[in-house]
């Protein structure tokens, strides 16, 4: 009789099986490391991408909520308001504008200095600083239509002399004779103004 003779794994297979099993062992653990590591770095970014300019935004808000409780905005017509700031006293009236795409805040100093001597006032452009931006007119509609031709398209110069002038004379009126002050587009608007 033959006699079956069980074999055991011979030294080699398992010297073989460990090792395998070994480099297995480290390649996931290595994979969990860089995976860990991956996931961490995504964290860091997303806290330093997207956590500051939430915060930002927040803090912008209560800091307009803020500034805007003891400002005045002025009706200048079609739901539209404007900021405009008036100190000193005295005649002609000055009427500062800023230059393009800047605040009345650029004027601050100018505004404090003249207001020693004379009436000094500061506004906004639409859409600018506290001044609401322009609305929108629906030229289809008749009444609108006529309304817009007037006034002219947002953002054009025709159109800010229009809100300079109803705000100075409808709104918030300003005794005559005034001295409009502007730099660069506001000098546009200043001039423009003149040959109304």
């Amino acid at each position: 009789m033959t006699e079956i003779r069980k074999r055991g794994p011979s030294s080699k297979l398992v010297k073989a099986f460990q090792a395998k099993k070994a480099v297995k062992e480290a390649n996931t653990h290595n994979g969990t490391s860089v995976h860990k590591k991956l996931g961490n770095l995504l964290k860091i970014v997303m806290f330093v991408i997207v956590v500051p300019p939430m915060l930002n935004y927040a803090g912008l808000q209560k800091e307009r909520e803020f500034i805007m409780a003891d400002l005045t905005l002025y009706d200048i017509g079609f739901g539209q308001k404007m900021f405009f700031n008036c100190s000193g006293s005295g005649k002609p009236t000055v009427i500062l504008d800023a230059p393009t795409g800047m605040t009345s805040d650029s004027w601050v100093l100018g505004q404090s200095e003249l207001a020693k001597l004379t009436r000094v006032c500061v506004y906004d452009r639409a859409g600018l600083g506290f001044s609401e931006a322009p609305p929108k007119l629906n030229i289809s509609d008749p009444g609108e239509g006529a309304v817009a031709r007037t006034l002219g398209k947002e953002g054009t110069a025709m159109r800010m002399v229009n809100d300079l002038h109803r705000i100075v004379t409808f709104s918030f009126p300003q005794e005559r004779p005034f001295v409009l002050v502007g730099s660069e587009l506001g000098g546009l608007v200043a001039r423009m103004y003149a040959h109304l």
